[in-house]
């Protein structure tokens, strides 16, 4: 039987959970509540391949103004579509870029994340479908780079 890597379901839970036991739990002086706002969308590739990216965000979705994805992708590959699943809170402020300069079988997603508020962490995640998923972390307005292959 062949043996599969983790989720990617699975690294998103536990960077959710990462997450909220890194923003409070024990301390006695404040209370948080761990607040977690997710993107995931599909996107296809004009050589077949399909990339699951998307991104956790440790804010309200409300708070997020905008998410620029930048996916490097082999020479001569382009992205055919883009699909976002029902309730996906960033569909609408998200932006991809394509840019053909990669070598043959490597997907490189930089990641942007604008918020209102400032110091919001977010962690970013590429997955060629079928292959382990690859995943990095960041703060708002700074790059995050991620590397995934097939």
């Amino acid at each position: 039987m062949k043996q599969r890597g983790v989720g990617i379901r699975t690294i998103v839970g536990v960077a959710v959970l990462a997450s909220a036991l890194a923003g409070g739990f024990g301390r006695t002086s404040e209370v948080r509540a761990a607040v977690a706002s997710r993107g995931d969308p599909i996107v296809h590739l004009s050589n077949g391949v399909v990339l699951d990216v998307g991104v956790i965000v440790n804010d309200a979705a409300s708070d997020v103004s905008s998410l620029q994805y930048t996916v490097h992708t082999p020479q001569n590959v382009g992205i055919t579509s883009v699909v976002y699943p029902v309730g996906d809170a960033f569909a609408a402020k998200e932006r991809f870029i394509v840019q053909p300069d990669n070598v043959s079988r490597t997907y490189t997603t930089y990641g942007i994340l604008q918020t209102f508020t400032p110091n919001q962490t977010y962690t970013l995640y590429t997955n060629v479908v079928g292959y382990a998923p690859a995943s990095a972390s960041g703060s708002t307005g700074q790059t995050v780079i991620v590397i995934a292959h097939s």
